[in-house]
Formats: C-alpha cells, sequence, structure tokens
C-alpha cells in the first residue's frame, strides 16, 4: 500500500472514534473572530465565489466542501489516497444530503484528475506529500481554466537541518521544501501572480522542554514497540518534531492565493 495512505489511515483510525462529522485534518491554528479553520478563513474572505466548483486535493474528511457548499453554494471533487477517509466523506455526504452536489473519490494528485474544470483548487498541507511536484502541478492546471483561484497552505522550510530531514521521512513529504523551491516549481508549468498570507504566528506549539520529553519518550516507545503501533508513534514523532521546528523558527506556515498569469504555459 502506498506509505502516505498508510499514514492517513492511520490517522484517520486515531481522531475519528472522538468525531461524530467532518473533520479538518491539518493542524489546529490560533484564529481571530469566529474562525475555527481555514475553510471559516477562506469564506470570510471571499475567497471562494457563490456557487463556484471546488476541486480540493487531499480533502481528508471533506470538511473544507461541506462547509463551501453549505455557506458558498459551492459544488466540487474532493480526492485523497486515503481510502478510509473518503470512505467517511462519503458517508457524510449522505448523511447531509449534498450527493448531487459533491463527489469523493479515492485518488492521487500525482495522477492525472478527471477532466473538468474548476473555479477554486484547494491544497491544504498536501501538496508536500506529492513526490513529483512538478507533475502534480501540471494536474492540477489540466483541471484550471483561465480564472482559476488557487488557495495553497503548507509548511515551508526556511532552514535546513537533520530535524527537517528526519520530519521529511517520517511524513513522507518529500515535497517539503522551501518557499522558493516551491515558488520556482510553481512557475516553471504556469506563470502565477502570487498573494502571500504568512500564518506562522498561528500555528500551535508546545513549550521546548514539553516538546523535548515529547520526542525523547517518542523515540523510546518507537523503539520498544512492535510492528503495529510504530507507525502511529512515528506519525506523532513527526508531529512533535514539526512543532520544534516552529519553536526555534526553523519553518513557516503561508497560505497563499494566486491566479495564472495570462498566457502562462502550461
Amino acid at each position: 500500500m502506498n506509505e502516505v495512505a498508510d499514514i492517513y489511515n492511520a490517522l484517520f483510525k486515531f481522531e475519528a472514534s472522538s468525531k461524530s462529522g467532518a473533520y479538518p485534518i491539518h493542524k489546529r491554528l490560533h484564529y481571530a473572530g469566529d474562525c475555527k479553520d481555514l475553510a471559516d478563513w477562506i469564506i470570510q474572505n471571499n475567497l471562494c465565489p457563490v456557487g463556484a466548483s471546488v476541486l480540493d486535493v487531499g480533502c481528508g474528511t471533506g470538511n473544507s466542501l461541506f462547509k463551501l457548499a453549505k455557506f458558498k453554494q459551492a459544488s466540487g471533487l474532493g480526492i485523497s489516497i486515503s481510502g478510509k477517509e473518503i470512505q467517511f466523506a462519503n458517508d457524510q455526504l449522505e448523511k447531509l444530503d449534498m450527493s448531487r452536489s459533491i463527489t469523493f473519490l479515492k485518488q492521487s494528485f500525482d495522477e492525472p484528475i478527471v477532466h473538468q474544470k474548476f473555479d477554486v483548487i484547494l491544497a491544504i498541507e498536501s501538496l508536500k506529500h506529492s513526490h513529483d511536484l512538478s507533475k502534480t502541478v501540471k494536474n492540477l492546471l489540466s483541471a484550471s481554466h483561465e480564472h482559476t483561484i488557487f488557495i495553497i497552505a503548507d509548511d515551508f522550510i526556511i532552514e535546513n537541518s537533520g530535524k527537517v530531514d528526519e520530519q521529511k521521512k517520517l511524513w513522507k513529504a518529500p515535497g517539503f521544501m522551501t518557499f522558493a523551491e516551491f515558488e520556482a516549481v510553481l512557475n516553471q508549468n504556469s506563470e502565477f501572480q502570487l498573494q502571500r498570507h504568512d500564518f506562522t504566528d498561528k500555528v500551535k506549539v508546545k513549550n521546548i522542554l514539553m516538546l523535548g520529553f515529547l520526542i525523547w519518550l517518542t523515540r523510546a516507545l518507537i523503539w520498544l514497540s512492535r510492528k503495529k503501533s510504530k507507525l502511529f508513534l512515528e506519525i506523532y514523532l513527526g508531529g512533535l518534531l514539526l512543532e520544534c521546528l516552529y519553536k526555534k523558527g526553523a519553518v513557516s506556515y503561508q497560505v497563499l492565493i494566486s491566479k495564472k498569469i495570462k498566457n502562462g504555459k502550461i
């Protein structure tokens, strides 16, 4: 099975046990006002036009699409490589009676996406898992039209280190890179006009002493663990390392709102 799918299936198994409905799979951030997640922020800032068609790549349990459908009358497609997430999202789809406007499919964005042009393409903390980001960008471009809005949110490296390399390995995230590297890949395929929002100060992190203790403890448990529990412990360790990198100012969290510049090549 795909290693990224294994990670998200494991996360789903842990988190869904305490959730009754769709929930955001990305990190929790400190927001002002009524925002609880990035979907709320997108809605409050009118970044998704009313009635837009939306492609959510790495859709998780469908939380973002459900909110955009409810508050912006959006329709669209959500894809995830996790079969467990897609099954859960489809179950919620039936409960919310949104089957006529939203579809969820088990699919990697490293593969060609269904032949349709979307008004908004959303990628929240998903592109870092691409094994060939240039190819993935081409797939997204093939699902876009001249006026498509791209909304991309992710972690970006500021300073490389052994912890960065270990985090990438634990989370199977070869696309975890600097913002300059990411922007260069985007512009290889089409010229983009980027509006950048720095959300680094909104990322919730533990204090450095607690992080140090938890990292030490998790490493010890991994060494002692059996195969069945090792995967989840490694995922957890990856999360702790990422928090540690934020605490040390070695990574940033950026939300990119972008459009293709006319006549950019695909």
